[in-house]
């Protein structure tokens, strides 16, 4: 293997699944000569979790053994906007 992979330079994507929490995203070496192979397994979950308390957080209130006192509000905003928020949410550290 070389010591910089570049995947966009050095690899081909031959398959991408979704399960319930991840995406499974599959490179293979673009020379035909050598066999390489990465899996790249990506959590999906905290990010769709942030979306869904935005865009609809009702069902997920209702599965909190304590109800909040204050009804959280549904926010609907476009596509990039929700993403960059998202991003942002999921970025913060405790």
């Amino acid at each position: 293997m070389k010591k910089d992979v570049n995947l966009l330079r050095d690899a081909r994507i031959v398959e991408v699944n979704e399960a319930e929490d991840m995406m499974v995203v599959v490179f293979e070496d673009r020379d035909a000569d050598t066999s390489g192979r990465i899996t790249l397994f990506m959590a999906l979950k905290p990010a769709l979790q942030i979306k869904a308390w935005i865009t609809n957080p009702d069902p997920l209130t209702e599965k909190l053994a304590t109800k909040p006192k204050i009804k959280m509000k549904k926010y609907t905003l476009p596509d990039a906007e929700l993403d960059a928020l998202v991003a942002y949410v999921a970025s913060l550290k405790k």
